[in-house]
């Protein structure tokens, strides 16, 4: 991972395309996933969990994720109403890339790497159901 910008900046490869994928059933999850290219040997994942807000595009050319909870108090402190999570604090997160920008609200962000292949399970995929039940949010066409 690269040096941050600035202390707001949680993750920051604007040399790297990401895909959007979704957990079907519970938990809210989300996972970014950009594949192994001959440049980087590695599979970089950004997972967020107890997702409450999403607006963000489905495919990212570069990825830079700040923290932006203080412009967004009401975002972040409102009572969601998903079970089992009333005393969860809640995180507002930019999301910036060369083609967009959006903002996702969630519980918790995280980020890894894989040796895995594109068909591959990776680190986040083991914290859910088997990868079928991933959803890719966008086709290949």
């Amino acid at each position: 991972m690269r040096i941050p910008s600035d202390d707001s900046v949680l993750f920051e490869r604007p040399d790297r395309t990401f895909r959007l994928y979704a957990l079907r059933g519970g938990m809210n999850r989300l996972l970014f996933v950009s594949d192994k290219t001959d440049l980087s040997p590695v599979r970089l994942e950004v997972f967020f969990m107890y997702v409450q807000y999403l607006a963000v595009a489905m495919y990212l050319e570069g990825l830079t994720i700040r923290d932006v909870t203080p412009q967004y108090p009401d975002i972040a402190t409102r009572p969601w109403r998903i079970r089992n999570v009333s005393d969860t604090d809640f995180s507002a997160f930019e999301i910036r890339s060369s083609n967009a920008t959006g903002l996702i609200v969630a519980s918790a962000i995280s980020f890894g790497t894989s040796d895995a292949e594109a068909s591959e399970p990776g680190e986040h995929f083991t914290l859910g159901p088997s990868p079928e039940y991933w959803t890719f949010l966008i086709s290949d066409d």
